[in-house]
């Protein structure tokens, strides 16, 4: 018997049990650096984002892993 997980969309964190908004803006990792200066002009912070842990090595882009099947997965989910 396999046991039951309970999985819970990462954009649920973001509303309460009604469907309300909690947060006036998401940012996205893709445009994290765009997405900093919109966070940082709303909050008037002049800091730039530091880059931490920066992996040096040449990646593929990340749906370059994906094959049919797994898009199709993810398009029935997302």
């Amino acid at each position: 018997m396999c046991a039951s997980r309970t999985y819970t969309n990462q954009l649920d964190w973001f509303v309460d049990p009604h469907g309300n908004l909690l947060v006036d803006y998401i940012g996205k990792f893709e445009s994290l650096e765009e997405d900093w200066e919109t966070i940082s002009d709303r909050l008037d912070i002049s800091q730039k984002l530091p880059h931490v842990n920066k992996n040096l090595k040449k990646t593929k882009h990340y749906t370059d892993y994906y094959n049919e099947n797994t898009k199709d997965i993810i398009a029935k989910k997302f």
